[in-house]
């Protein structure tokens, strides 16, 4: 790099940087790491790299999250021939120990010099005056940019056991003042064929034997794993999920519980997963939901592979003899195994789980045989996505689909008794032509009453603490817009928005609050009063005796609400999102306004979930004023209905 930068210096940087990784990935199936000065380099130069390598490359973005900088480090871990693009002082080059020979060679393109900044030029003078003149520029300027570069090139050996090329790609390490910098035990060449050399330096004796011998201490400290005596550094990606999670169990020794161990096998970021993050386990299911894991999880728990203990409240979790046999047999639990499956993603696409595949043939009228039979799996794992769907309240069923009626009040007094979560207890204490499905199914619908009674309560003592705060009476709409978290100006004009209520309710719609309030008036706890103050017959509400009781008692109030809280991230009409998405692009562009300044994908989400066909039903949805109503509802509706009458043929087709 001895030129000023130029398309034709990249695409000239990015042939030499392929030819050198492609010779350390032939040589010896070995790692590239090349780190550059700054991300505006690294960004000229990764685009002119040949398409064949694109799949190879693993690039550090500027302000990645430690979760995204761990996920390259495992890939880079997993795999060989890959080439990692970073910068010099970043966590990549500087924070991160690559263990066991991963990187085969480091690249360093070019020096991360200081811009002459007033802190640099006081820094320079500082050392000037206290050393002398050309110790000044070398302490202040030359040496902070070698040991930058010192640091990234360290990555390549990190034990005495490691073998590893450093290319300095730049002509100024070849001047003396930047030489003189350079660790004198360096066997330093400079030459235009760096490809020739690396291949010699990788094929040469000492080498091949150094790298034999490494691996006879790797072989060794492998053989002590498989005796327990270490965590294992790396995990065989095509091990069944079932041997991974009690893999995982066993190494942990009764630790952990069960959210933090999914929550280290999907890779999390949370600050209590630090240390965790370079064990061989992390994230190694983060192609797996949360829910999907936590499902296969509590089979395990079901079937007894693993069980719980420590604390009551703060149980941990071991696999018992059970598990550790499975484990040494190495074939994993089938009724695990074929439970789940890995989400498979497509560019810009959030793909549904295996629960919501079989939500959507559960609504479209399939029964648990049908499901299972189109699904090809076992109806008790078609169970378990009802159960959980059930629960959840996302599919509209009737306890006497699932359970005979004999058998409904005989479980529902067992999970009284023994309780819901060690469904081995409940079975104990009921017959034996009751059925662990019917257990399962009857505390799913038990459950949901349970959290719809949590809510329904909870949500009733907001809409009163609300209205006991307003210093006005408001209507339905008004009081609604408020517990949705409207960002109408009224409401900010009157400064409502600092209210404690403000948005309590912002998972429901401007029409799932006003339905619920529409309750509360039923059961005598909101009374409708007509103002007439404005000139024109205005419908106010007013708490009543039965309401302020309540709310001074926290006192339960029944109350049924919504089938569903709405889901502001899945659509169920991919399709109509993606439509919608490019007109709004349109309008963007055509406004030169940012796309999310139209409307959030919230709002596109929401409608194409709600299917609106009038303008009364835009009224409800999310982002929606009278402003935006006349503005673009004409065009959302004739989106939408055309979307509709598309499906609805196609409907008529199949049928």
């Amino acid at each position: 790099m001895n030129e000023s930068r130029s398309e034709s210096m990249y695409e000239r940087m990015a042939e030499k940087i392929s030819k050198i990784a492609g010779v350390v990935k032939n040589t010896v199936q070995g790692n590239t790491a090349v780190f550059f000065p700054s991300y505006a380099l690294l960004n000229d130069v990764v685009k002119y790299f040949p398409e064949e390598m694109n799949e190879r490359i693993l690039t550090e973005r500027r302000n990645m999250s430690k979760r995204q900088k761990n996920h390259l480090y495992n890939k880079l871990r997993k795999s060989s021939g890959r080439v990692l693009m970073g910068v010099q002082a970043g966590s990549l080059s500087e924070g991160l120990d690559y263990e066991d020979n991963m990187l085969k060679a480091v690249i360093i393109v070019g020096l991360q010099l200081s811009p002459p900044t007033l802190y640099v030029k006081n820094l320079k003078r500082y050392y000037a005056d206290k050393f002398g003149g050309e110790k000044g520029m070398l302490y202040g300027y030359t040496y902070p940019a070698v040991s930058k570069v010192l640091q990234a090139a360290g990555r390549g050996i990190r034990s005495e056991t490691d073998v590893g090329a450093i290319i300095l790609m730049d002509f100024r390490f070849s001047l003396p003042r930047y030489m003189k910098c350079l660790p004198p035990d360096y066997d330093i060449k400079i030459t235009e064929e760096t490809e020739r050399i690396c291949e010699e330096f990788f094929r040469s004796e000492f080498v091949i034997d150094a790298m034999r011998k490494a691996q006879s201490v790797r072989g060794e400290r492998m053989r002590k794993e498989a005796d327990g005596d270490a965590v294992p550094d790396s995990i065989d990606e095509n091990i069944p999920v079932s041997l991974q999670i009690l893999g995982f169990i066993k190494d942990m020794d009764g630790k952990l519980g069960k959210n933090k161990i999914i929550g280290i096998l999907r890779g999390s970021g949370a600050k209590w997963a630090v240390g965790y993050d370079k064990g061989g386990y992390f994230d190694k299911l983060d192609n797996f939901s949360r829910d999907d894991i936590s499902i296969a999880f509590d089979r395990l728990l079901e079937e007894k592979y693993i069980v719980k203990g420590g604390d009551l409240m703060y149980p941990t979790i071991s696999v018992t003899e059970k598990g550790q046999k499975a484990i040494i047999d190495g074939c994993g639990v089938k009724s695990v195994d074929g439970l789940i499956k890995p989400k498979k993603k497509g560019f810009g696409e959030k793909v549904s789980s295996t629960v919501d595949e079989t939500a959507v043939l559960f609504r479209e009228g399939h029964g648990f045989e049908e499901i299972s039979k189109i699904r090809g799996l076992k109806t008790s794992t078609i169970t378990e996505h009802l159960a959980k769907l059930i629960e959840n309240n996302e599919i509209k069923a009737n306890l006497d689909d699932f359970v005979k009626p004999e058998h409904q009040e005989l479980i529902k007094n067992a999970v009284a008794s023994a309780g819901d979560e060690r469904l081995s207890n409940v079975k104990d204490m009921l017959p034996e032509d009751v059925s662990y499905d019917e257990i399962k199914i009857t505390r799913a619908f038990l459950r949901r009453a349970k959290i719809k009674e949590d809510k329904g309560d909870n949500i009733a003592l907001k809409i009163f603490g609300l209205m006991e705060t307003l210093d006005f009476h408001a209507g339905r709409t008004l009081l609604a817009n408020i517990l949705i978290g409207s960002k109408s100006k009224k409401l900010i004009d009157q400064n409502i928005h600092k209210s404690e209520y403000y948005g309590a309710l912002k998972e429901y719609t401007g029409k799932e609050v006003t339905g619920i309030i529409d309750r509360l008036i039923d059961k005598g706890y909101l009374a409708i009063k007509t103002s007439y103050s404005t000139g024109f017959p205005r419908p106010l509400l007013y708490l009543t005796e039965l309401s302020k009781q309540a709310s001074a008692s926290k006192e339960k109030v029944e109350l049924e609400l919504p089938g569903k809280i709405k889901d502001q991230t899945t659509t169920k009409n991919q399709e109509l999102v993606n439509k919608l998405k490019i007109w709004r692009k349109k309008v963007a562009d055509e406004e030169k306004i940012p796309p999310y300044c139209v409307f959030h994908d919230r709002t596109l989400i929401e409608i194409s979930n709600s299917l609106p066909v009038t303008k009364e039903g835009l009224a409800g949805t999310h982002g929606f004023g009278e402003k935006r109503i006349k503005q673009y509802g004409d065009a959302i509706l004739e989106i939408v209905r055309a979307y509709k009458s598309k499906n609805d043929a196609l409907s008529k087709l199949r049928y």
